[in-house]
């Protein structure tokens, strides 16, 4: 397998909360530039990596397909692919998905907590943040989560 845990190919199908989807071949784009992007942070060697790929990320943006980007949270089998997609699916809106990133917010990472608790903000994930905020240990997510 990939390092998105399925094939990125536009026939593949896949479930979310019992609805099927498919990846078409606006998802197969935005699979290929979810690609580049993570090879791009592995080799990346300041924090301005992302800035050079502003218009891979305003494209990503642009073709909104967030259930595709739903399930390699779900499947992805690292931590950093799986936080490259929960900050571009907060970048999309809507509300598919916010249950599973919302489970994502239980990991051991803090970099995967931060961006999921950033994602939910800008999902409207009110009460998961309510549930965060009251059950993390860790302060810092703790006052992230919490409304102002």
């Amino acid at each position: 397998m990939n390092e998105l845990g399925f094939p990125g190919n536009a026939w593949y199908r896949f479930r979310i909360d019992r609805r099927l989807y498919r990846v078409n071949p606006d998802g197969a784009e935005v699979l290929a530039i979810l690609r580049q992007i993570y090879n791009a942070s592995l080799t990346a060697k300041d924090p301005f990596w992302a800035l050079r790929l502003r218009k891979q990320i305003r494209r990503i943006e642009e073709l909104n397909v967030r259930p595709v980007l739903v399930h390699v949270i779900e499947n992805a089998p690292n931590d950093r692919m799986r936080t490259l997609a929960i900050w571009l699916r907060g970048r999309c809106g809507g509300y598919v998905g916010t249950t599973i990133i919302a489970e994502s917010a239980r990991s051991s990472s803090f970099a995967m907590q931060k961006e999921c608790v950033r994602a939910l903000q800008r999902l409207s994930g009110w009460a998961y943040l309510r549930e965060i905020a009251g059950t993390t240990e860790n302060p810092r997510i703790r006052r992230l989560a919490t409304q102002h």
